[in-house]
């Protein structure tokens, strides 16, 4: 290896794993090198095309923007900790992290997606400035019949009568259903742990394509959105050799509870958790040894600059 060439070590925290990778740090690569490289990683039947005439949008919920909205999920996961709250509707104190939120149309016609989306918008509206919610991530899907529906994950906690009072309104106000009628267009749920969060993502959030040829409305440009301060967010990642603990002993920590790993390539290592429930997530085990609770934080307040 080049003396100007070295790799530095990084490790990323997410909810319930961490990935340990090296960042390359070096001369830069000219523009023949990353042709080359692409060139070698496309499929054959893009490989004859010119760069302008590759394909862009294709119409679906493409695996790009599966993990740009896993990765917006992360961190709204890592900036809402569970806490106590007093539920006003069962009038006790309880365990709260996060609310799934489920909405449907009650009408027989199919909503076309430019309609749907309004809808949407004006709940989002109310959703953050009447019900307090800062953080959200909201993933369109189709139903067997085509009509679209929405699913929403937040950090607030909101009760359930006012969301489908207010889902309901906005389905009145478009002429979808009869004035006065209360149907139970809505579905809320609430997670306590992260493995309630990482349960209902995998089921709800991140399937890889949603586009039954049943759909007869307007393109669907859209599958997913996030809350402004969510837009562009990254994962927390920390310089290894910045960090006040030790990295090789957080690797032999890791070895000895039994945490399991896998290795994508010879360049990154996927930590995740036993079976054990006693044990620290490995990104808690992280920040213990790393001594990163201060960076930490302060990545909390880049998002979230009000964060307490």
């Amino acid at each position: 290896m080049p003396d100007n060439e070295v790799f530095i070590p990084f490790i990323q925290l997410r909810p319930s794993a961490v990935v340990l990778f090296t960042k390359y740090v070096g001369a830069r690569k000219s523009r023949h090198d990353w042709d080359s490289m692409y060139l070698d990683n496309c499929p054959e039947d893009l490989k004859s095309l010119d760069i302008k005439s590759r394909p862009i949008y294709s119409g679906t919920f493409t695996r790009s923007a599966r993990k740009r909205m896993l990765c917006a999920l992360d961190c709204l996961i890592l900036l809402s900790p569970a806490r106590k709250i007093f539920n006003p509707i069962v009038k006790k104190t309880h365990t709260f992290q996060m609310s799934f939120i489920t909405l449907t149309y009650s009408c027989t016609e199919i909503v076309d997606y430019r309609d749907s989306m309004r809808h949407l918008e004006s709940f989002l509206k109310w959703l953050t400035r009447t019900a307090g919610a800062r953080l959200y991530v909201w993933r369109l899907e189709l139903q067997k019949r085509g009509q679209i529906h929405f699913h929403i994950v937040t950090e607030a906690f909101v009760r359930y009568d006012a969301i489908r009072e207010k889902w309901n309104s906005i389905q009145q106000k478009a002429g979808l259903i009869e004035r006065g009628m209360n149907p139970n267009s809505t579905d809320i749920k609430s997670a306590i742990s992260v493995s309630d969060v990482a349960a209902y993502c995998s089921k709800y959030m991140a399937k890889e394509d949603t586009a039954p040829s049943v759909y007869n409305g307007s393109q669907i440009k859209k599958y997913y959105g996030t809350s402004q301060n969510l837009q562009g967010a990254k994962r927390p990642t920390f310089d290894c050799t910045q960090t006040k603990g030790s990295l090789s002993e957080l690797q032999e920590l890791y070895r000895s509870l039994n945490y399991w790993e896998f290795n994508p390539s010879e360049y990154s290592t996927f930590i995740g958790k036993a079976d054990d429930k006693k044990l620290l997530s490995p990104s808690r085990l992280a920040m213990r040894v790393l001594k990163i609770q201060k960076e930490f934080a302060e990545w909390k307040k880049e998002i979230l600059p009000d964060f307490t």
